[in-house]
């Protein structure tokens, strides 16, 4: 094993143990302003038997194209963007290397077992979505908590506060739902972040379609 990749495992393990606050005593409105999408770190993406660990940097463009670089070892530099997010709708450009990767790694588990590929391309409309929300502060966008825990902001979002995580979810399709999960409170926001695609049935039993973690510095 390389010194390289080595001390990137370390490094990651440090990151992934950092014992979370317990929540108990904040109310959501407060947990969803210390949510974070801006910053470097380390991260990992599991998706469709396939694991990568990789560091990023995570920035608005021009304040409101959301640019997530990630470099993993022996692959080189992968990028995901999303245009516009000041804007509800969505702009439509040529897909860069890290969206293609999900995107198609989402396409490959879907027809293996036997589902629409369309679902793929949803995801990332989704995923969109959710990242405006999660930069909501970021992008001056309004942002409503309602009493019966839901989020009322492109759609409606069901928000649930764990002991030691806060979970925003929201249905894509008819069987699968997307799932945010943020953890590792500091005094001022979540240094865990993790975006999850699973079918709504094996949710907490087997492994998601999808996860991407990212470890905020």
């Amino acid at each position: 094993m390389s010194k390289f990749l080595l001390l990137s495992l370390i490094l990651f393990s440090s990151c992934a143990t950092i014992v979370s606050k317990n929540l108990n005593d904040k109310e959501i409105p407060e947990l969803l302003k210390a949510l974070k999408g801006q910053g470097e770190g380390k991260g990992r993406i599991s998706l469709n038997g396939s694991q990568y660990r990789f560091s990023f940097e995570a920035f608005l463009k021009e304040k409101e194209h959301w640019i997530l670089a990630v470099s993993i070892p022996f692959h080189g530099e992968e990028v995901l963007e999303l245009r516009n997010l000041s804007t509800l709708k969505e702009e439509r450009v040529a897909g860069h290397s890290f969206e293609r990767r999900i995107e198609q790694g989402i396409k490959n588990y879907l027809i293996n077992h036997g589902e629409s590929a369309q679902l793929a391309r949803e995801f990332m409309l989704e995923l969109r979505s959710l990242i405006r929300l999660m930069l909501y502060q970021d992008l001056g966008l309004a942002l409503n908590y309602d009493s019966e825990s839901r989020i009322v902001m492109d759609h409606i979002y069901q928000v649930e506060k764990k002991k030691y995580f806060l979970s925003i979810k929201k249905d894509v399709g008819s069987h699968h739902e997307l799932e945010l999960r943020a953890a590792n409170l500091t005094e001022s926001f979540f240094k865990r972040t993790e975006i999850l695609l699973h079918s709504k049935k094996s949710a907490g039993k087997e492994d998601p379609i999808l996860s991407l973690e990212l470890f905020w510095n």
